[in-house]
């Protein structure tokens, strides 16, 4: 059972995440809007996505290097990290700042691993987790620069 749904992750990783970042970002701006008063369904959305990208640290992908390996485990578990901080943020709780300090210099470290390994092999399964520290980095640097 385990290894279906790891196999069904790993195939669909790309699908599911643009659809959970679809939701999230449509929940919270229905909420921002006040068209929604209720924050549970930006609460499911927000951690069904930081369990996914944890989850995703553990999906088999075909790298060779132990650096490229370790890389993309601390990408998946600094994605969670840094989406649970901003949920907290968001959410108006507190400990999301140091939430998304944590994440946010994860990302930066092993996205520039990443990069480099990128640019010597032009590995093509890198290309979502660069895509998601390029995207996921700023959104986190913003936020937590309008926090300070």
């Amino acid at each position: 059972m385990k290894n279906k749904l790891f196999h069904w992750l790993a195939a669909n990783k790309v699908l599911l995440e643009v659809l959970l970042v679809s939701l999230s970002a449509a929940t919270y701006f229905l909420i921002r809007h006040q068209v929604i008063k209720d924050q549970g369904l930006f609460m499911f959305f927000m951690t069904t996505l930081a369990t996914f990208y944890f989850l995703s640290a553990y999906l088999p992908m075909e790298l060779k290097g132990l650096l490229e390996i370790i890389a993309m485990k601390v990408v998946g578990i600094s994605s969670a990290v840094s989406i649970i901080g901003l949920q907290f943020h968001l959410l108006g709780l507190t400990g999301g700042g140091q939430m998304m300090v944590i994440g946010g210099t994860s990302l930066g470290f092993a996205g520039v691993i990443l990069l480099i390994s990128w640019i010597q092999s032009r590995n093509i399964i890198l290309v979502p987790l660069l895509l998601r520290i390029a995207i996921l980095s700023p959104i986190v640097l913003f936020v937590f620069s309008g926090q300070t």
